[in-house]
């Protein structure tokens, strides 16, 4: 069997001349004596390792963050702009989806009078933070 290369870990064989029984290790004995079956052994496409999975989960990580969580960051960022500056007159969406007009604006808290100007108009307090729109430009709450 010249250039095959078998692999077994321990063989209990008896030798002829001394009756013997030896235990050796003749997968290092096969190794030795055919060395360019080491070069013919090559890992089998599809395992990855240990570096290979690090890799793996390191793409999984990133993408979700250029998915997920860069988009989320970006639209806090619009909404509080957009929130930070309200000021009295401006119509304004609140986050149930009201629309009326900017009264009052404090640190924390915006009047909102809903309805037309007059006597059916209604003001009420709402915190700053459930405004989600302003005169037209509305940040989209779901996409």
């Amino acid at each position: 069997m010249k250039g095959s290369y078998f692999m077994l870990e321990d063989v209990t064989f008896v030798t002829s001349d001394t009756g013997k029984t030896e235990k050796n290790n003749v997968q290092a004995t096969a190794a030795a004596s055919a060395p360019a079956a080491s070069e013919t052994q090559q890992a089998q496409p599809g395992t990855f390792g240990t570096v290979g999975m690090i890799i793996y989960l390191l793409v999984i990580v990133g993408a979700f963050y250029f998915l997920v969580i860069a988009p989320q960051r970006k639209r806090n960022k619009q909404l509080t702009e957009l929130q930070d500056s309200i000021k009295p007159g401006d119509e304004v969406m609140t986050s149930s989806g009201f629309y009326g007009t900017a009264v009052d604006v404090n640190d924390e808290r915006v009047i909102v009078e809903f309805g037309s100007s007059g006597a059916k108009s209604v003001r009420i307090p709402v915190k700053k933070s459930e405004i989600y729109g302003s005169s037209g430009v509305n940040v989209e709450k779901d996409k």
